[in-house]
């Protein structure tokens, strides 16, 4: 029996050695396809040995794709996710509509130029330029290479938890004990918050490249400008940003389509970056903590500057007040009315203080709030047992005066009884 950690090594090792197959594959399709442009559409020696080599190289990754599945199978079986009596079929490995299976995948996996097969296919597109529906060719070679590079590119997310580490063990026991389903799509948005720049970076760097060569080779027999990939990148970085200079423009209906797909890429990208910066401007609890505490101490240093130039102007209206009152001139009637020369600046210190002393007044965090609810409960608290207090105090006080008139009474009565034997 092999060890459950070893098996994720190996498991993680053959995903690897697919993916590479596949991207090499990937490559020598789209190397056959600029081979093929530049002999005109005419294929030869050259081009047929890429082709056998990428139908080689399909050949090992779905043999590699059966192997890496077998050992999900043992994987599954050693950390008891699988009944004894379950098999590779009925693991759901093999074919499961609800996640990823070798069935699924191999037909994705074999979707791939064959060799000595090569024709065109015809499809209308409406030219702009003459204001009708014309037609134009398409090669199976550059339509088996763009489904090719799609559909391989299926086989990156399902690198992602791979790159997460979600695939680990101690991963799998933490979410078993929070009750979590570990899925692709929890790993992708655990690599967008973990490395949020590198991941979009990347993945917009590959489908813009994909999405110029879909371009391309679909556009290049009815636009001449668009035969060049630099100004299909160009088109489709414009698509993306949405800019739209109409420089190039695309008129058949995949190349469109792809226009379509770099705009919608594009505002997707657009959101994720905005909450990306978001989140990373925004502050942690004890930064918070830190900003407050800097801008009291800058708003109390304000509110003394104020308030000391709000005594200054005080100070200069009494003694201005003050000289006028000792004065020969303060002791006329039409001269004791007249207002201060020191009242507007009296005035203008006065509201600017006033005013900052309201702004600085700013409500109380979480900390103070419940600290000053606690000590609110304690007062009411206090006062509550102080009535207590105060009433217990008042019926002891009733009590022993009843019990002193019961005694005076009782003595009374001792004496009446005395005098009647």
């Amino acid at each position: 029996m092999i060890p459950l950690s070893q098996l994720d090594e190996k498991v993680a090792r053959n995903f690897m050695v697919i993916l590479t197959l596949a991207a090499l594959g990937a490559i020598l399709s789209v190397t056959e396809c600029y081979l093929l442009w530049s002999h005109g559409g005419e294929p030869d020696a050259t081009i047929e040995i890429l082709k056998m080599l990428v139908s080689f190289l399909t050949l090992w990754l779905l043999l590699f794709l059966f192997v890496y599945y077998h050992r999900k199978y043992q994987q599954m079986r050693a950390s008891n996710e699988l009944l004894p009596q379950d098999t590779l079929w009925s693991s759901g490995l093999f074919v499961n509509s609800r996640g990823w299976s070798l069935l699924p995948e191999a037909l994705l996996c074999l979707v791939h130029a064959p060799p000595f097969v090569c024709f065109e296919v015809s499809v209308d597109y409406y030219d702009l330029r003459h204001g009708k529906a014309l037609p134009t060719t398409l090669n199976t070679d550059e339509i088996a290479a763009i489904l090719m590079l799609f559909a391989r590119s299926v086989l990156l997310v399902r690198w992602m938890p791979y790159i997460s580490g979600l695939t680990r063990t101690h991963s799998r026991a933490y979410a078993n004990l929070n009750h979590l389903t570990l899925s692709t799509w929890l790993a992708v948005r655990i690599n967008v918050m973990r490395f949020p720049v590198r991941f979009l970076g990347t993945a917009t760097t590959l489908l813009v490249l994909m999405l110029a060569f879909t371009m391309q080779a679909t556009e290049r027999r009815v636009n001449p400008n668009l035969d060049h990939y630099s100004n299909c990148v160009w088109l489709v970085l414009s698509g993306m940003t949405a800019t739209g200079f109409g420089d190039f423009y695309p008129q058949t209906p995949l190349g469109r389509l792809v226009s379509t797909v770099a705009f919608m890429w594009g505002a997707l990208m657009a959101a994720l970056t905005v909450m990306t910066v978001i989140r990373q401007t925004e502050l942690s609890n004890s930064e918070v903590r830190v900003h407050n505490m800097i801008e009291r101490t800058r708003s109390r240093s304000r509110l003394k500057q104020r308030a000391a130039f709000y005594v200054q102007a005080a100070w200069a209206a009494y003694l201005e007040r003050l000289q006028r009152s000792q004065s020969a001139a303060a002791t006329a009637s039409l001269l004791g009315n007249e207002p201060l020369h020191a009242d507007p600046k009296f005035c203008r210190t006065m509201r600017d203080f006033r005013v900052l002393r309201k702004q600085s007044m700013t409500p109380d965090d979480l900390h103070h709030r419940v600290y000053k609810e606690l000590l609110d409960t304690r007062t009411r608290l206090d006062n509550k047992m102080r009535d207590v207090e105060e009433k217990l105090e008042e019926m002891d006080a009733k009590f022993e005066h009843n019990i002193a008139a019961m005694y005076e009474l009782l003595q009374k009565n001792l004496k009446y009884l005395k005098h009647l034997s």
